[in-house]
């Protein structure tokens, strides 16, 4: 929004809050007439006695009072009428105004908590992210069809099934685990603000990696581009950062919900001074065409489940195949302690029973990577 377009919509919320205040005390002031009439009627009426008293005290209230009296009355009403009206266009016009503020917070939050920035050069339309999602679709269903080359495992780890594989420099990967009494739309609820929030995004992601997520672009409530940047490490054992910017989009399929993460074009971006450094000794970076997606299918007798496959490519830097083998299932794992896990935790005291909880978690924890190391 630009300042003139934001000084035109100031203006036009004082002229309408100008315009109720000057109703407001109008109103007022016909409000302590009608109350100094109704005291002067009051005080002829105590003066009678009697229903004769009463016929000579409205007698005593011309023709031109009681002609005003009405008048003040029908005002009376009209203005109320109009102040209700009034109070309801400053609720709207607060509400938008929340609205765009919240807008342009999300728009320009890197340009507020960061000194460094980024920008898009040739912003998405609406009409590009319907393009990309057709071929990205057509990707995921040319994928599926094609994973011949997938070492297959036995068992699963946390319920998570998984199929893998190196090719063509990229590791590969389906995970699936069906989840009971969620529904593919409550689920879909929960992961969208994963998704597309980048500390939460990130968050999913073992710190080792630092990785480093911002949005760039809102294009709608369906389309967010994302900029991810992390580190990894090449076969001379030197820091490599890995940067991509990708769409990530969402839309009902003929089985449930699909979310996909597809790669844009490196010149897209304009940037200077990003989050990692890269002028260190033996540092570069490399930028990938990230590809992956979330399917939410609907199962079971009245689509009350819902089975969730994890899919997509990582790039095989150096031996960091390895690093996605158990990256991947981490993810997912994090990803549905997100989604499906409790809203919030108890706060934790130093006492021994807190102790031991932590202590088992821990466990569990060592567990899960020590089965993680055994696919």
């Amino acid at each position: 929004m630009s300042d003139a377009e934001a000084r035109r919509r100031e203006k036009n919320r004082e002229k309408v809050r100008r315009h109720y205040y000057r109703k407001l005390n109008y109103l007022n002031g016909l409000r302590k007439q009608v109350s100094e009439l109704e005291e002067t009627f009051k005080t002829l009426q105590a003066s009678t006695n009697g229903s004769g008293g009463a016929i000579t005290a409205v007698s005593a209230v011309t023709q031109k009072q009681q002609v005003l009296f009405k008048q003040i009355m029908d005002a009376r009403r009209a203005l109320e009428l109009e102040n209700e009206e009034l109070r309801r266009q400053v609720f709207r016009q607060q509400a938008y105004q929340q609205q765009v503020s919240q807008i342009m917070l999300d728009e320009h939050e890197l340009f507020m908590r960061n000194p460094r920035f980024f920008m898009i050069t040739k912003p998405l339309t609406v009409n590009e992210c319907e393009d990309i999602r057709a071929k990205a679709y057509d990707d995921v269903m040319a994928f599926t069809t094609g994973k011949t080359f997938f070492t297959h495992q036995e068992g699963s780890v946390m319920g998570w099934k998984d199929s893998r594989g190196v090719e063509d420099g990229f590791f590969k990967f389906v995970m699936q685990k069906t989840i009971y009494n969620h529904t593919a739309k409550q689920v879909d609820e929960f992961t969208w603000p994963v998704l597309t929030d980048p500390v939460m995004l990130a968050q999913l992601y073992s710190t080792t990696v630092r990785m480093r997520c911002n949005v760039v672009q809102r294009i709608d409530e369906d389309n967010v581009v994302i900029f991810q940047e992390y580190r990894t490490m090449d076969r001379n054992n030197d820091h490599v950062v890995m940067k991509s910017l990708f769409l990530v989009c969402r839309f009902r399929t003929s089985t449930g919900i699909l979310v996909i993460l597809r790669g844009l074009e490196r010149d897209r971006l304009q940037h200077e001074d990003l989050w990692i450094p890269t002028s260190e000794e033996g540092q570069h970076e490399i930028w990938h065409d990230l590809f992956c997606w979330l399917q939410i299918d609907e199962t079971g007798p009245f689509a009350e489940h819902c089975m969730c496959k994890f899919a997509g490519t990582a790039p095989t830097v150096g031996a960091n195949a390895y690093f996605w083998t158990i990256e991947v299932l981490l993810l997912a794992l994090r990803w549905e302690s997100n989604v499906l896990g409790p809203r919030f935790q108890l706060a934790s005291d130093d006492s021994g029973q807190c102790k031991q909880e932590r202590l088992s978690l821990t466990e569990q924890t060592q567990q899960t990577q020590t089965l993680s190391f055994a696919l």
